[in-house]
C-alpha cells in the first residue's frame, strides 16, 4: 500500500498459487520480461518443459501406483496437500497414489494424527517430512514408528542440497527445475523406470 501511495508501479509474482510445478516454473517468463530477456526465459522454460514431459511419459501407463503420505505432524495437526496442490499433482505425475487427491480445499488439509494413521498406516512411501534422520523423526513423535513406511525405511526428504547456513536448494533452484524434482520422485516410487538417475534434491532418511 505504501509503494502504491508513493506512485511506484506494483507487479505481483504469484507463482506459488499455481497448481503444478511446471506452471510455477513458467513464471521465469515473468522475470525475463522485467529484464528484457523474454527470448532467453522462454528458451530456458521450453527446455525444462521438454524434460518434464519426457519424464512424465514414463509414468503415463503405470498401473501399480504406490500409496504416498507427505509432511508430518506439527503441534497436533498434520497438514496434507489438498486436491489442487502442486504436490498432489507431482505425486500423480510421478506415478504415485495419494489418499486425499480428491479433497478440495483452499489450502492444506488440517488433519489429526489419528486420522492420518487410520488412513495411511500402510502407505508405501513417505516424502517431505522435516527431519534429517529416522531417529530425529521418531524423537519428534514416537508414534511415527506405527507407519509401515517408517518401519521399512521408505522415508525421503528434500534436504539433500543444503548450505552450511541451512539454506535449502529445493526451495531455490528447485522452483525452476521441476523436471529434476519429478525425476527424483519417479526414481523413489518406481526405481526401475529411471535406474540411472541419482537423487538430486531428495535423500532417503537413515
Amino acid at each position: 500500500a505504501r509503494l502504491s501511495k508513493a506512485g511506484i508501479p506494483i507487479s505481483y509474482n504469484v507463482e506459488w498459487m499455481e497448481t503444478s510445478m511446471l506452471a510455477r516454473a513458467e513464471w521465469i517468463k515473468f522475470v525475463g520480461a522485467l529484464f528484457s530477456r523474454d527470448e532467453m526465459a522462454d528458451s530456458i522454460f521450453r527446455a525444462v518443459e521438454k524434460e518434464y514431459l519426457s519424464a512424465l511419459s514414463i509414468t503415463s501407463n503405470v498401473q501399480d501406483r504406490p500409496s504416498i503420505m507427505t509432511g508430518n505432524n506439527f503441534k497436533g495437526t498434520w497438514y496434507m496437500p489438498s486436491a489442487d496442490s502442486y504436490l498432489t499433482k507431482l505425486i500423480h505425475d510421478a506415478g504415485g497414489d495419494y489418499r486425499y487427491k480428491n479433497k478440495k480445499s483452499t489450502g492444506s488439509l488440517p488433519l489429526s494424527f489419528e486420522v492420518v494413521l487410520d488412513d495411511l498406516a500402510e502407505a508405501d512411501y513417505w516424502i517431505g517430512p522435516r527431519a534429517e534422520s529416522l531417529q530425529e523423526l521418531e524423537m519428534m513423535d514416537e508414534r511415527y514408528s506405527l507407519f509401515k513406511t517408517f518401519r521399512e525405511g521408505n522415508v525421503y526428504t528434500f534436504n539433500k542440497r543444503k548450505s552450511e547456513n541451512g539454506g535449502n536448494d529445493y526451495w531455490e533452484s528447485g522452483m525452476a527445475r521441476p523436471d529434476l524434482i519429478l525425476k527424483d520422485v519417479i526414481h523413489i516410487f518406481h526405481p526401475g523406470l529411471l535406474p540411472n538417475h541419482e537423487l538430486y534434491y531428495y535423500k532417503r532418511l537413515q
